[in-house]
């Protein structure tokens, strides 16, 4: 008797650890303070916006960045990546009162252009950004360096 409730006790620790373990680590994010620091600096689209417009933005850009984890692959990603990405999520539906995404789980950012086999060294790396399919169900891949040049480029519309 005394085995069988000794195995129940093991199971039943071994079960939450390996809960534990797989759980994935909290969605970090910049502060409230610095995501409106980087939209005020650098997106003007936000910039170009009346008082009650950029609230509802800032609200929109946190909750995407609440939502949706944003990973570095190969590269670091730093407040203004996650805010750049969230602006450019938020921007071409930001008419749109109630819509969000909710297909995207992750962004993978990669420090530079890739190609269709994800490979970031070579020739044919062309590809800025892509939206996957199968196993990458749920995922967008973006350019680091080109979500940034689009957003700090002075000529750009953003």
């Amino acid at each position: 008797m005394e085995f069988i409730i000794y195995s129940i006790i093991i199971f039943i620790i071994a079960s939450a650890v390996f809960a534990l373990a797989k759980r994935k680590p909290p969605l970090l994010q910049p502060t409230i303070d610095m995501e409106r620091t980087i939209l005020e600096q650098h997106v003007l689209f936000y910039q170009r916006l009346t008082a009650s417009e950029k609230e509802n933005f800032e609200k929109r850009v946190s909750d995407f960045l609440q939502k949706v984890r944003i990973t570095g692959v190969d590269t670091t990603v730093e407040d203004i990546d996650s805010v750049f990405v969230a602006a450019a999520a938020i921007i071409p539906i930001f008419a749109f009162k109630d819509w969000e995404y909710r297909n995207i789980h992750e962004v993978l950012i990669y420090p530079g252009s890739f190609d269709e086999k994800y490979d970031t060294i070579g020739a044919d790396r062309d590809v800025l950004g892509m939206v996957g399919n199968g196993p990458l169900q749920n995922v967008m891949i973006l350019s680091q360096t080109d979500v940034r040049n689009g957003f700090l480029n002075v000529h750009s519309k953003s």
